[in-house]
């Protein structure tokens, strides 16, 4: 099932509620209901400003915090040059596995099945010689990032579980229920009294599937990790990698440079099965 945007939703929304607007009559002016409509816009126009500003200074956080994660991953690969083409192509294989791995969860869960990459890396310096200032020089480079990899994945984690509770949800669903049912109360028969409830009604789900998208780091039904992570296989010369439930649920348009793409699903316990695709003209 394709995951449907906050613009999308709206839209699909406005077209709904075209429809309630000529089918359901309305009551017409109400002191009693006005006075609830007032008391109702007013508390959902504070929760709402609250969380929206509190997620999307958690949406900014994680997008910082996965940038950051991205260029230590494409540091090290780089700085592994200078202990030798081996150890590089080693650290290669490693990074590229741990974003196919990473790809396979959503953000923040991916942390306890990808920690045995972090562990492979340091296998792989503690066997390596060091001939040289450059070859030390990289290995304590390589070891400082290893240390930033692991505190960007820690505070991925942590700002991953802050959410909004199933509870704070019912409380917008439920203002957002009332507000409705009073604006089509009091709708009357005239143009300008149906347009104003169309189009605020369909802002009203705006703001809430936003709240959604917000949450769930797809604002614009776009990953907030899909490019940046994308890059660092560019980078280290590895096809892209697409879990297949995520090209099932999301149009994704690759950049134009990219010809082929891997695909893949995978199951906990099972290895991987991926497949090269062509992009589509």
């Amino acid at each position: 099932m394709k995951y449907i945007d906050a613009t999308k939703g709206s839209a699909i929304a406005l077209v709904v509620f075209v429809l309630l607007v000529y089918f359901v009559p309305g009551a017409g002016p109400s002191g009693e209901v006005e006075l609830i409509l007032t008391v109702s816009t007013f508390l959902f126009a504070i929760i709402v400003g609250f969380y929206l500003s509190r997620l999307n200074n958690r949406y900014d956080k994680m997008r910082e915090l996965i940038a950051s994660e991205d260029s230590s991953w494409l540091s090290l690969y780089q700085e592994s040059a200078f202990l030798g083409p081996e150890f590089q192509s080693h650290v290669r294989e490693i990074i590229d596995s741990y974003y196919v791995s990473a790809y396979d969860f959503r953000i923040g869960e991916h942390k306890t099945y990808t920690e045995r990459y972090i562990q492979d890396i340091y296998k792989e310096l503690a066997s390596e010689q060091r001939d040289g200032f450059k070859a030390e020089n990289a290995f304590d480079k390589i070891s400082d990032l290893l240390k930033d990899l692991q505190r960007a994945r820690n505070e991925v984690t942590v700002v991953t579980l802050e959410k909004l509770t199933m509870g704070q949800w019912a409380i917008l669903l439920l203002l957002s229920g009332i507000i409705l049912f009073c604006l089509f109360y009091l709708k009357i028969d005239v143009l300008y009294s149906q347009v104003i409830v169309i189009l605020l009604s369909t802002v009203l789900v705006l703001l809430l599937l936003l709240l959604r998208d917000l949450q769930n780091f797809l604002l614009g039904g776009k990953s907030v990790v899909e490019e940046s992570g994308q890059q660092v296989f560019d980078s280290i010369g590895k096809l892209r990698y697409y879990p297949e439930v995520y090209l099932a649920k999301h149009n994704v348009h690759l950049p134009w440079h990219v010809k082929e793409h891997r695909v893949g699903h995978h199951v906990a316990g099972e290895a991987h099965k991926m497949e090269i695709r062509k992009a589509s003209k």
